[in-house]
């Protein structure tokens, strides 16, 4: 599954590695033992040998490449892990320039986004995200980059390359005839493979999901009025 159908924000990269690692581990093992009891065999018993020779000779490349062509064909990938993403729109009563610079400075998301502890702008692009995970004192930080900008219309950032967790997010701001704005909101969190991330994947739970979207819906009522908590109307949300 892709994060974003938006190249722009988080491109998906075809990688040849489509197994994940246990998947390898135990194409690898059973390629081998399959393959060499073939081998031993293949006068006594020929036709079983030859199917076992080359059964175990597939997954034995399965597991030394990572690449699995029926996945290919399929164009499936267990290195991908599951990922929470939200898109949502809205409307504010305040002009959009004003809206854009306010979620422009992402020092700001933390004063409406309660998952968030911390965002450290670095410089221009850069910045430091900490998340806090609900219900408990954990955090984890990781660092991001604006990857588009169009002063006034479009943010789009994402973490970068090694971070603990795979963060992508886009806003899009539109003037709409009252003289308020229109903003479609695209968040997506994902844990990476090995065990850092199966200890993050056990953090991004459905209750995280549902504070990330709460927390979006917040900037109606910060923009506006100051307050943080999410507006009750004119908000629509749909969670993958």
């Amino acid at each position: 599954m892709s994060i974003y159908s938006d190249r722009e924000t988080l491109p998906r990269h075809h990688s040849f590695v489509n197994v994940n690692t246990p998947e390898r581990i135990a194409s690898a093992v059973i390629g081998t033992y399959l393959f060499y009891s073939g081998i031993n065999n293949l006068f006594s018993s020929p036709l079983s040998s030859i199917i076992r020779t080359v059964a175990g000779g597939y997954l034995l490349s399965r597991g030394i490449s990572g690449n699995c062509p029926v996945y290919q064909r399929l164009e499936q990938d267990s290195t991908q892990t599951e990922a929470i993403n939200i898109r949502c729109n809205f409307r504010v009563n305040k002009p959009k320039n004003e809206v854009y610079q306010s979620w422009r400075r992402l020092s700001n998301l933390p004063l409406f986004m309660q998952h968030l502890e911390n965002v450290e702008e670095l410089d221009a692009i850069r910045s430091k995200w900490t998340v806090k995970i609900p219900g408990t004192e954990q955090t984890f930080s990781y660092n991001a980059e604006i990857v588009k900008e169009e002063e006034g219309r479009l943010i789009g950032w994402r973490s970068i390359e090694g971070s603990p967790v795979t963060h992508a997010g886009k806003v899009q701001f539109s003037e709409i005839d009252n003289g308020g704005t229109e903003l479609h909101v695209v968040l997506s969190y994902r844990s990476p493979i090995g065990s850092i991330g199966t200890a993050i994947g056990k953090l991004l739970n459905p209750k995280f999901e549902k504070l990330i979207s709460e927390d979006v819906y917040g900037f109606k009522n910060f923009i506006e009025n100051g307050q943080t908590a999410p507006p009750a109307q004119n908000v629509t949300a749909t969670v993958h």
